[in-house]
């Protein structure tokens, strides 16, 4: 798949580039995911982008088992390849470079983690077409949570019709086991003109629920067979993602 990336203000974007996102992913990934697990693992990764956020996790959680990232762009997957063997986690991160969609040997047994692309437009000729979601942000949500994994932590964001896709998580028979939510800053990405233009129409439709500054991005923790029996959070995530009315 070749992406012919766009020059914006004298600067080729070939790769994602959200540090406030980047950094609240991997506190999620750690949080949510790496600091749980005490013995070897199977994490299979939907978007590694730079790889950036699964490293920070796994050198502040002492991850011991094994993470398998999938990287459609490239210039970002040789970016995330670097960046493992810069630091030394060969063993525990392996970049694959192509679609998760055609390259994952599924195993339902996995652990699946992913900050999918979740920019809602009415078509994918953006910015970064690789960050598009469909034409309200939710198609990669609701196509990773049909899988089947038994266990998964994804990002999800406010103005991306989030009521469909918690309601996709209850009908895959999901329970919300916990959450982390932060506003993140409305950036280059969601004031792209096709972007914002969808946003305020998904708004006005009480489909997706921003600010003129922010949106609310939340790390959710979806289990098939949860631990906590008869424990889930998706009501309580429901009102704080829809609370920027």
């Amino acid at each position: 798949m070749v992406i012919n990336y766009p020059i914006v203000n004298g600067s080729t974007f070939t790769v994602f580039n959200s540090p406030e996102e980047s950094v609240y992913y991997a506190q999620c990934l750690y949080s949510l995911v790496f600091n749980r697990i005490s013995g070897p693992s199977n994490i299979v990764e939907f978007g590694s982008g730079d790889g950036s956020p699964v490293v920070q996790a796994i050198m502040h959680s002492g991850f011991k088992g094994r993470v398998e990232g999938f990287e459609l762009n490239k210039s970002a997957a040789q970016k995330a390849v670097d960046n493992v063997k810069d630091n030394k986690l060969d063993d525990h991160y392996h970049i694959n470079k192509g679609s998760f969609f055609d390259l994952v040997q599924f195993n339902k047994d996995d652990i699946l983690i992913s900050d999918p692309p979740f920019l809602p437009s009415n078509h994918s000729n953006i910015l970064d077409p690789l960050l598009w979601g469909g034409n309200d942000g939710s198609d990669i949500y609701l196509k990773l949570i049909g899988m089947g994994y038994e266990k998964a932590m994804l990002m999800v964001a406010s103005y991306s019709n989030p009521l469909k896709i918690l309601s996709e998580i209850r009908n895959q028979n999901y329970a919300i086991q916990d959450f982390m939510v932060a506003p993140m800053s409305m950036g280059i990405y969601s004031k792209e003109k096709p972007v914002w233009d969808k946003l305020n129409e998904l708004k006005n439709e009480g489909l997706a629920f921003h600010s003129n500054s922010h949106f609310l991005l939340a790390g959710v923790l979806i289990e098939k067979e949860p631990s906590r029996k008869d424990y889930c959070l998706i009501n309580e995530l429901g009102n704080v993602l829809t609370s920027l009315r």
